[in-house]
C-alpha cells in the first residue's frame, strides 16, 4: 500500500499536477503543513520568507478543487489496523521528529492508539527509523540500516 505522508504541494513547480496524480491513483493521504498553508487553513507566520513565497505562488495556481482537496486532508490516518500516518508529530503537523527524546514522546502519544504500535512521519525528510520499548528508544539511520 503506498500512504503519502505530506506535502504534496510547497516547492515544486507542478502543484495541481502532483495533487490530480494522488487523486487519480487513490493514494491514501495526510496534510502536511505545506498542504495546510496552501490550503489557507493555517497562516505562513511560521514559515521562512522562500517558504511563504512558495505557498504565495502555490495558492495563485491551485484550482479550487485542488485547494479543497488539500483542505479536507486529514492530519493523520490509520491505516489497515496495521499503522498509523501523520506528517510531523502526532500531535502537530508542524512539529519535527529529531531524535529519541521527540520520537519516545510520540511512541507514548501512539501507545493511547489503540492496538497500534506503528508509526510513519513525514516533514524531516530524513530516512530513518526508532525502536522504542521500556521508556527507552533505539535509532538507525539509513546508512546502518541493512
Amino acid at each position: 500500500k503506498v500512504v503519502c505522508l505530506g506535502d504534496l504541494v510547497g516547492y515544486n513547480a507542478n502543484p495541481n499536477e502532483c495533487i490530480d496524480l494522488i487523486r487519480e491513483k487513490k493514494i491514501a493521504c495526510v496534510m502536511g503543513n505545506h498542504d495546510s498553508r496552501a490550503a489557507g487553513i493555517d497562516d505562513l507566520s511560521e514559515f521562512n520568507l522562500l517558504a511563504s513565497d512558495a505557498i504565495e505562488w502555490t495558492r495563485s495556481v491551485l484550482t479550487e478543487e485542488n485547494k479543497a482537496y488539500l483542505a479536507k486532508l486529514p492530519r493523520s490516518l490509520r491505516v489497515n489496523k496495521a499503522f498509523y500516518a501523520v506528517h510531523g508529530s502526532i500531535k502537530d503537523t508542524d512539529s519535527y521528529i529529531y531524535g529519541a527524546a521527540d520520537a519516545l514522546r510520540n511512541f507514548k502519544l501512539l501507545s493511547k492508539v489503540r492496538g497500534l504500535s506503528i508509526c510513519f512521519f513525514g516533514h524531516t525528510h530524513v530516512a530513518i527509523s526508532y525502536l522504542g520499548a521500556n521508556d527507552s528508544v533505539r535509532m538507525k539511520d539509513r546508512k546502518s540500516v541493512v
